[in-house]
């Protein structure tokens, strides 16, 4: 699935529902949830602003 291309297709046509993050990998060694969602969330504001 292209996220950052769904991302983008969402905030173009103005839909109105939320999109979600959901953690569903392994979390890397040295990392945390908290983490691993932080940097999924910058992926999408990138995604967003490209």
């Amino acid at each position: 699935m292209p996220i950052g291309e769904a991302l983008q297709l969402m905030a173009m046509r103005k839909y109105k529902f939320p999109a979600t993050v959901e953690l569903e990998y392994a979390i890397p060694e040295g990392s945390n949830a908290v983490k691993e969602v932080a940097k999924c969330v910058e992926f999408a504001r990138k995604a967003l602003r490209a």
